[in-house]
């Protein structure tokens, strides 16, 4: 009776490459629906910070929250700050949804308001809401959107500001924690993922850019459509 033949160096080597060929196949995919899924994730939070903002405004006659504060900041996630916005995690019941799970700043809030919705930052051509009932178009009126801002950023100018069309330039910036974009949360509850189609939206830097330029940047033409005062054409 013949013993068992044991494997030979050459077809262990083929079963290492097929098992190489496979991984290199498998990975992207797997890498791929990570960044999915936590991406959904984020989407989640932002649809609970949301239905916490109007939770706020129909507990408060209709007022909008006010995403600045001449004492305090209420809407800009920065590292010294709290990690949550404690009048509107009275209906979250956690600071978990103010925390992109992407994010590696600990402690610090990963969303921050729309400057239009009650906001305070202060240029002539730039409208303000103060109640509910002046949102126009829900659908179309981004609320809280990804925000990694300078840490100089305070004051007045907490919440997250998109100068009107057809101006070009950037006072904030969007987060891209996730490959090549940002979730946005909008007026009539649903999110968004909007993936940034120019080179210089994926370039900007809080830490060192000073309201850049970047003219016809289909980008900020479609946060300038988004931002809840008309004007810019819709993307």
């Amino acid at each position: 009776m013949g013993g068992r033949r044991g494997i030979t160096l050459i077809e262990m080597l083929v079963v290492i490459a097929i098992i190489a060929l496979l991984l290199t196949l498998t990975l992207p995919v797997l890498v791929r629906a990570r960044a999915q899924s936590r991406c959904v994730t984020c989407m989640s939070n932002s649809r609970q910070l949301t239905e916490a903002y109007f939770a706020y405004c129909a507990n408060n006659d209709g007022r909008l929250f006010p995403c600045d504060s001449a004492v305090r900041q209420v809407g800009l996630p920065l590292d010294h700050q709290e990690a949550d916005i404690p009048e509107l995690r009275v209906y979250t019941a956690t600071s978990q949804p103010f925390h992109c799970i992407e994010d590696l700043r600990q402690g610090s809030r990963s969303y921050s308001i729309n400057d239009y919705l009650a906001g305070r930052y202060p240029f002539q051509k730039l409208k303000h809401v103060r109640e509910l009932k002046d949102v126009k178009n829900a659908a179309r009126t981004f609320v809280f959107i990804e925000e990694t801002p300078p840490a100089g950023k305070n004051g007045y100018t907490g919440g997250f500001v998109v100068l009107p069309y057809p101006l070009t330039r950037w006072v904030d910036f969007p987060a891209m924690l996730h490959p090549r974009g940002t979730c946005l949360s909008f007026a009539d509850g649903h999110c968004e993922f909007w993936q940034w189609v120019d080179d210089r939206t994926k370039a900007l830097d809080p830490a060192s850019m000073a309201f850049p330029d970047t003219p016809d940047n289909l980008d900020l033409v479609r946060l300038q459509g988004c931002m809840g005062q008309a004007g810019a054409p819709v993307q």
